[in-house]
């Protein structure tokens, strides 16, 4: 009898992990705590966005030489750590860039964060990223702070990867 308990309490363990690793949250956190957005006026060419594009397009680059590196069908251990790090990577400064646009700019910050994380070599990187999760060839639990902000990338519309903001009033 104890089996059969032991065996139900490992089901639904196994179901909660499933349900818990396949929802995604509204939103992600940025130093640990929701911020209020900015209110700065949003100039392209300002030294904060340029400095954030040329880190994106540099994130870009790496993850498509660990993708090429790391095929669906070809990937060593070497080449699936080194993917690995580079999604984690893309997870991560694609956070940290659209919550420092938020929390200076607002609304007007996100948008062009929206704009630059919307281009087709982005939506390529979360397409491939989704179809290696599902293939069970990535680990988002190794991200550990960033692993709920990789679900809201697979489980969720790019568009609505935001971070968390802080109710004003």
């Amino acid at each position: 009898m104890s089996f059969n308990v032991a065996a139900g309490l490992v089901l639904d363990v196994r179901s909660w992990w499933t349900d818990y690793n396949q929802s995604s949250p509204e939103c992600f956190l940025y130093n640990a705590a929701p911020h209020k957005p900015g209110h700065r006026h949003f100039d392209r060419s300002d030294g904060d966005a340029t400095g954030i594009e040329e880190g994106h397009d540099a994130v870009v680059a790496a993850m498509g030489t660990a993708a090429r590196q790391c095929t669906m069908t070809r990937c060593d251990s070497a080449a699936r750590n080194a993917y690995q790090k580079a999604i984690k990577k893309y997870v991560e400064t694609r956070g940290q860039a659209l919550a420092r646009l938020d929390v200076r700019y607002g609304d007007r910050g996100l948008d062009w964060g929206r704009h630059l994380y919307g281009r087709q070599e982005d939506r390529e990187i979360v397409n491939d990223f989704r179809r290696r999760h599902a293939s069970g060839l990535v680990d988002i639990a190794a991200m550990r702070d960033y692993a709920p902000a990789a679900r809201m990338l697979l489980y969720r519309p790019s568009a609505d990867f935001l971070p968390c903001r802080r109710a004003i009033g």
